[in-house]
């Protein structure tokens, strides 16, 4: 008699890296009775025993797969694999270290029962750092049901793990996550996007990202290719031409501070950069809330528009005391 296969609604996927310690505790949190839902680990080649403990684990279930990438290549690699591998309707992301609530699943079941017709379903998260929590709602300005419309997210942050995406819609277009990108969670989000008809809101938080300076899912050795806003400039260009200068500032400028400070770059290097951006887009200040913004944030914004680069300098150098 054929094996009647099982029909997988979501797949939540969960890259690791350096792992190991942590794989009991995140296989206890995510330990659900459903059948239709499966978890897909991926070690990103781990120096430590992150893939043997995933393989091994005495809390393992049937519902975990566990893969591993060729080489290390960092989450983005990692979690097309998973995507290929899904079977899931819905696509959910976690990372190792966070806290997943798997009240979620019977949550959705009931909201996508009203909205069938949903490509992407976002909901608030909590950020916690240093034991303290906070709740996190970029779509404060809508109601629970509400649609939202295709520009307000690519807009947003592009963080994963507040967000249920249709997988018809990856598989149709045979999206990826970009290789050597640090946004490449943004890259991807703003990609999916361009082909969501349907976003809907949920109040409900049952996410936890947890804020600390040696994140087990973070690569920061691999090498990136271009900054999140290089590679979508073309994409907000062509379908989102309004959002174009709002994502400069923090998508590029601030991504190439960054850079541009841990690799060492002079004074007259980075005030000759901050310049020539400047001319490119000369009004893109106008586009940033500057009340809104943390008082980091706000000096570094000033600092670059008036291309001065000792004060960037100064800035990242104090911003890296507390960071």
């Amino acid at each position: 008699m054929e094996k009647v296969r099982k029909v997988i609604k979501y797949s939540v996927i969960i890259p690791c890296y350096n792992a190991g310690a942590y794989v009991d505790g995140l296989y206890k949190m995510l330990s659900c009775p459903r059948e239709d839902v499966e978890f897909i680990f991926v070690d990103d080649r781990s120096h430590d025993n992150t893939y043997f403990n995933l393989c091994n684990s005495a809390y393992k279930q049937d519902n975990y797969i566990v893969l591993q990438t060729e080489r290390n290549s960092g989450p983005g690699v990692a979690r097309t694999i998973a995507m290929q591998a899904a079977k899931g309707d819905y696509f959910m992301f976690c990372d190792a270290d966070d806290e997943f609530d798997v009240k979620i699943f019977d949550v959705i079941d009931d909201f996508l029962t009203q909205h069938g017709d949903a490509d992407m379903v976002v909901f608030p998260y909590y950020i916690e750092r240093r034991g303290r929590r906070c709740l996190i709602d970029e779509y404060a300005p809508y109601k629970c049901g509400e649609t939202l419309e295709r520009s307000y997210i690519a807009a947003d942050s592009g963080i994963l793990w507040g967000r249920v995406l249709n997988s018809q819609i990856i598989r149709k277009h045979d999206l990826k996550m970009p290789d050597r990108i640090s946004g490449e969670d943004k890259c991807f989000v703003v990609q999916f996007t361009v082909f969501a008809n349907k976003i809907y809101k949920l109040q409900t938080p049952f996410y936890t990202y947890i804020m600390n300076s040696g994140s087990i899912t973070h690569n920061k050795h691999i090498a990136e290719k271009q900054t999140t806003f290089e590679f979508l400039q073309p994409i907000y260009r062509k379908n989102f031409p309004d959002i174009e200068e709002k994502m400069f500032a923090n998508n590029h400028m601030l991504s190439k501070m960054k850079e541009f400070y841990d690799s060492g770059k002079t004074v007259k290097y980075i005030r000759n950069w901050c310049k020539e951006q400047n001319k490119r887009y000369p009004e893109w200040i106008k586009h940033v809330d500057i009340k809104k913004q943390s008082i980091y944030r706000r000096a570094i914004y000033r600092a670059m528009y008036k291309s001065n680069a000792c004060m960037i300098k100064f800035i990242m150098g104090i911003r890296r005391l507390f960071y």
